[in-house]
């Protein structure tokens, strides 16, 4: 960096002062605001007089002076003598923080577009001036200030979003060029983001701004452009930046405080978890920002278990795994952070996001009794399982709860999170990404399994149907009558009808079928009622089933006059049968959800009409209990490894695969007691 300002192209002797300079400059500031540009001689005459003052004591009548000329200067001037020139960085680190934001916008969006325009021209002279703003801390500090300050629909946020845009996307256009330099320089721009709280600020106005555009630039212009910045540290070793691993080294010696042993001990299990070579600048960063600012409650635990626990936990590589996790599963879903705001307050706020994960992490550990390199794998594969699954719970109550309490439901959830609950989650994705997989080759399967288990439910009721119910033909709420009426209902032999024959009382024994009659033998005394006829009607003839809930309130308990007695509702289900033209064939009273799932789910089965989405809630969630455990049977030997195509089939003498009528007839011949 130089440390004196040399001039050349003839530049005047003459002597300047104040009101020559100030006259020069407001020359080229004409309206409209086209800024007309000094030449080298003029910008060199300017330079001179204007940093010939104490940079400490610069009055305001000079500092408004001192950015117009930023502003009008001589491009080649400015970019190879003024932002290179240490008075000035001495001037500007004073009068920055005094100045209006809108002037700041000003002088450097001028300045960062005119380096887009010829990236490769100047690359030295403005790394040299981002050090500069990078290490004083001027720009981004002053960035948030404003934000934190303007109200959300102020015109002027478009503009500090714009300006964020244009002064990140210089530094990433950097990138390729002296990498060891800038690889430092956007390692402090990463601390900086958090130290002066811009994800935070950011985060929040995205969430509360209703504007669409706004919204739009914010993820465009800043979360995009935060991503990048991630992405060149994760692709940079930490080997290849000294300066990041003595930064770490540092970190690590404080957050001892002192405790010789406590650091011993830790030094005794990074041969384990740990590989310097094998890490990036973003899982290094992490790891300081992580021990600067610990989780107390984390802390506690880990401390704890390291100094008196058998098998201490593996932090390093359990802070540098979650970070890289984190950052994959961010570039996973940054295409869909506009359907997804919530994501966006996890990369923003990935320090704080990593710290819960940290948590659960070491609980794990513990609960689960780690202690060897493959169970420290294993353990840190439930990494991913719990940010999908936290995914998909955010995205279930996403709109249906506001954004303010997504926080606490994150909170909530990550304390949920034991051992036991974390593999059951990995359990389910393992389970959803073989039958992702195999989806093409099971297409067929699951339309025959959906029939076979049709098929088993309805055989299930037609073998309880054959055997026959009772069902009230009276309204039981009907409170005129002291006992109401019953029929016994029965398949025929031949399942081609529904036999019917009301009886007064249930019988002792239960009735049978003779023929196409249903007869009762019991040995009491038969009711006139008891010889009536039997109804039959033919399954194909119902066409239609009409069903309702009834109930009635039951008095229960004491009777006396003093007590207060507790009604109960008792429930019925009324269903009639229907024929074609809508005309009832039979009126029944059921009065148990077991009779529902079994005599109208029982007919609906037998129907010849294609009525299964009118099934009882049972009923259906048998079906789909009993396909799920068939998938689960049949996704045993399926490897995830194999390369599928169309032509994956199973051969006539494969010994690993069954069918499912093979295995339906393995029991039939074996007697099970």
């Amino acid at each position: 960096m130089s440390s004196s300002i040399t001039y050349t192209k003839n530049e005047s002797n003459d002597t300047a002062s104040l009101q020559n300079i100030s006259k020069l400059i407001q020359s080229k500031r004409r309206l409209p605001f086209v800024n007309d540009k000094l030449s080298w001689v003029e910008s060199s005459k300017c330079l001179k007089f204007l940093t010939d003052i104490d940079p400490d004591k610069v009055p305001a009548s000079w500092r408004e002076l001192f950015m117009s000329f930023l502003v009008c200067s001589d491009i080649s001037f400015e970019f190879e003598v003024i932002i290179t020139d240490e008075k000035v960085h001495s001037i500007l680190y004073n009068i920055l923080p005094q100045c209006d934001f809108t002037t700041l916008i000003t002088v450097f969006r001028t300045m960062f577009s005119q380096f887009l325009k010829e990236p490769t021209r100047y690359r030295e002279e403005y790394l040299q001036f981002l050090e500069f703003l990078n290490t004083k801390h001027l720009l981004l500090n002053i960035s948030m200030y404003y934000l934190e300050t303007i109200a959300i629909d102020d015109p002027k946020l478009t503009e500090c979003l714009n300006f964020l845009d244009l002064y990140l996307t210089t530094i990433l256009l950097l990138t390729n060029f002296k990498p060891d330099r800038l690889s430092i320089l956007v390692a402090e721009l990463y601390f900086e983001m958090i130290r002066c709280q811009f994800t935070v600020v950011i985060t929040q106005l995205l969430l509360q701004s209703d504007n669409s555009d706004i919204r739009h630039k914010i993820i465009q212009k800043i979360i995009n452009k935060k991503i990048e910045i991630s992405n060149f540290l994760a692709e940079t070793k930490l080997e290849d930046c000294k300066y990041v691993e003595e930064r770490l080294a540092q970190v690590i010696e404080e957050s001892m405080d002192g405790d010789q042993d406590l650091k011993r001990k830790l030094d005794s299990i990074q041969n384990l978890t740990i590989n310097s070579s094998e890490l990036n600048l973003l899982q290094v960063l992490d790891v300081i920002v992580f021990l600067k600012e610990p989780d107390l409650t984390f802390k506690r635990i880990f401390i704890e278990h390291l100094l008196f626990g058998g098998n201490p936990f593996p932090f390093y590589k359990a802070v540098s795994r979650i970070s890289d996790e984190l950052h994959q599963f961010f570039i996973q879903h940054q295409s869909e952070l506009k359907e997804k705001p919530y994501l966006i307050s996890f990369i923003m706020n990935k320090e704080s996001f990593l710290e819960s994960i940290m948590k659960v992490q070491l609980k794990v550990w513990i609960e689960s009794g780690s202690k060897s390199a493959d169970d420290m794998e294993s353990v840190f594969m439930l990494i991913p399982v719990l940010l999908e699954k936290l995914d998909t719970v955010l995205q279930d109550v996403y709109g249906a709860v506001p954004l303010d309490e997504l926080p606490e439901i994150v909170n909530n959830f990550i304390k949920s999170i034991d051992y036991r609950k974390a593999r059951d989650f990995q359990l389910d994705r393992m389970r959803r990404t073989q039958l992702e997989k195999w989806k093409q080759q099971m297409v067929e399967f699951d339309s025959i399994l959906i029939n076979q288990v049709h098929d088993f439910v309805k055989n299930q009721r037609l073998i309880r149907f054959q055997k026959g119910v009772w069902v009230y033909s009276q309204n039981p709420t009907d409170a005129s009558l002291k006992q109401p009426k019953l029929y016994f209902t029965i398949v025929s032999d031949n399942q081609a009808n529904l036999l019917v024959r009301e009886f007064e009382t249930k019988t002792e024994t239960q009735p049978c079928v003779e023929g196409m009659k249903i007869v009762s033998k019991t040995a009491s005394h038969i009711q006139p009622l008891q010889q009536s006829v039997t109804l039959v009607i033919p399954l194909k003839s119902i066409a239609y089933f009409e069903s309702r809930d009834v109930s009635v309130r039951s008095q229960t308990g004491n009777s006396s006059t003093k007590l207060v007695n507790l009604g109960q509702l008792v429930g019925y289900t009324k269903v009639k049968l229907l024929d074609k033209n809508k005309k009832r064939l039979l009126k029944v009273y059921l009065d148990t959800k077991e009779k529902k799932s079994i005599w109208l789910d029982g007919l609906q089965l037998l129907s010849p009409y294609d009525i299964k989405e009118n099934l009882s809630a049972d009923t259906k969630q048998q079906q789909n209990d009993l396909i799920s455990l068939r998938k689960d049977v049949q996704m045993v030997n399926l490897h995830t490894k194999i390369a599928l195509d169309a032509t994956v089939g199973l051969g006539e003498d494969d010994d690993e695969f069954y069918d499912l009528d093979t295995l339906l007839d393995l029991p039939l011949n074996n007697y099970y007691e």
